[in-house]
Formats: C-alpha cells, structure tokens, sequence
C-alpha cells in the first residue's frame, strides 16, 4: 500500500498537481492563491438583482431557440451541458483575466512616457530661461 501512495504521490509532483515545500514558493507568488479582501458596500446595483435579470433573459432566449423551457429529463445530459459551460467559463475568465492584465500595462506604459515627456519639456523650458539652449 506504501508503494502505491508514494507511485501516485511522484505522479502527482510529476504533473505538478501535488504541491511539495520545493513548489510551495511559486504558488505563494500566483496571483490565483491569494484570497481577495472582503467586500466593500457602496451604491452600486446589487450583483444578484443583475444575475437575476440575466437568468430572465436566458430563459426567454432559450424558449425562442428551443420552443421549450428547460425541464428536468430532457434528453440531454446536464452534468455534460454544465461541465462544458464550465469549462468555457474558465477559459473566458482567464481570457479576461490575461486581457485586464496586458490593459493595465498599456495604461501604465503609456503613462510613464507621458510623465517622461513631460519631464523632458519642463527641462527645455528651465533651459531656455537660463539662456542654455
């Protein structure tokens, strides 16, 4: 039985699903380990109120492209249908994540080139009062 743990546990380590002391320093560092703080309230719509508008739509989309409700033995497999919604879901999400990120560096670098053109003109201009240039 000790045999069998420690083939799955390299297995595991193998594939990097296992995590060990040695990979324990690179998860601390993934933004994905780290949990979010706690929510602040503020006068913005109740996120519910909108899910709940959008489950309205959809089942008003799914009545015109199906002609039915969704309904209980189908003839569809509802654990498939949700683990592929599923599936895509994680992709659109860290599609959006890899999106805000590559946003917020455009923002940032086009920031600092304007702090550096900026630096660069008032330099000229202290230059030309002291009769430099």
């Amino acid at each position: 039985m000790k045999e069998f743990q420690d083939d799955n546990r390299r297995k595991l380590e193998k594939v990097g699903i296992l995590i060990t002391s040695k990979s324990k320093e690179s998860v601390k560092k993934n933004k994905a380990s780290i949990p979010e703080p706690a929510p602040v309230s503020n006068d913005l719509p109740n996120v519910w109120d909108l899910v709940l508008q959008d489950m309205q739509a959809r089942d008003v989309m799914g009545l015109q492209k199906y002609k039915t409700h969704l309904q209980p033995f189908n003839g569809r497999d509802p654990l498939w249908d949700a683990y592929q919604e599923a599936l895509d879901l994680v992709v659109y999400l860290r599609q959006a994540i890899f999106e805000k990120e590559q946003y917020a560096n455009q923002i940032k670098t086009s920031y600092e080139s304007r702090v550096t053109a900026l630096e660069a003109t008032n330099n000229l201009k202290k230059g030309k009062n002291n009769g430099t240039i």
